[in-house]
């Protein structure tokens, strides 16, 4: 079965990340991920992540104490 993040389901990692003593919550740009992978439905492909540095934005009004940080940037 092939999984979709939304904002809510990342809000609510985030926030039990923070709450289990994570130290960092991090996101990945989309621009490097794969369309696709054969036999793999469980990975997040790029036209199903959200933009990472509105998601950081939210992830950061969600949370008190966490780290947050993007894996790359990519502007065109």
């Amino acid at each position: 079965m092939k999984k979709t993040f939304t904002a809510i389901n990342l809000t609510d990692m985030a926030i039990k990340a923070e709450e289990m003593g994570f130290d960092s919550v991090w996101v990945t740009d989309h621009i490097i991920v794969p369309h696709e992978i054969p036999d793999r439905a469980d990975i997040v492909y790029r036209h199903d992540m959200l933009e990472s540095l509105s998601l950081l934005t939210h992830l950061g009004a969600v949370t008190k104490r966490v780290k947050i940080g993007t894996r790359s940037k990519i502007s065109v």
